[in-house]
């Protein structure tokens, strides 16, 4: 899923879009801006208006059905335009996300599927953004740099909150399919 940089096209144009390698077919999913999506469990998870979404999405298809249904609100972002929301999905299902935009401080929560906070992971601080295991078993942090470090990677566990430092100088963290690294 990728978001269409809105400020080259015209505002009905912007949104969500889904390409596929080896296909030059490009669909238009939503006409939402400035959000990116991410799948997991059978639903598209976006941002609109500072509220996270759920949309059942069908692998077969490639299609949205249904109404969108708010799981979380106040979902903060990295970058001045608020187009790298912060927030992850497992496979499972399990939401994490950050409350504040751009990177002052924030508090990452777990949540169920009806949205509700299960608990709370690590200390309220600065975040670039978050990643969750596709096991939901870890979770990389991105925290940006302080005046004696450049920004860095911390990897945690969303059960009990205890967080490690996995690598300096490094953003944006990815995992593997595996969920055995980053």
């Amino acid at each position: 899923f990728a978001g269409a940089p809105d400020e080259t096209l015209a505002p009905e144009d912007a949104g969500i879009y889904l390409a596929m390698a080896g296909s030059a077919d490009i669909v238009r999913l939503l006409g939402v801006a400035r959000s990116r999506m991410q799948y997991a469990d059978g639903r598209a998870f976006f941002v609109q208006d500072g509220f996270l979404y759920g949309q059942p999405f069908s692998l077969e298809t490639l299609t949205l059905s249904g109404d969108p249904v708010r799981i979380a609100e106040g979902i903060g972002s990295m970058g001045g335009d608020g187009s790298a929301q912060a927030f992850s999905v497992s496979d499972g299902g399990s939401v994490v996300f950050a409350t504040s935009p751009y990177v002052p401080e924030s508090q990452l929560r777990i949540l169920d599927r009806q949205g509700r906070t299960i608990r709370t992971v690590g200390e309220v601080g600065p975040k670039y953004g978050v990643a969750l295991a596709p096991n939901g078993k870890h979770l990389v942090i991105d925290r940006p740099p302080d005046l004696k470090n450049s920004s860095s990677l911390w990897l945690a566990d969303p059960e009990t909150g205890v967080s490690s430092l996995l690598r300096r100088d490094a953003t944006i963290g990815i995992w593997a399919p595996s969920s055995d690294r980053v």
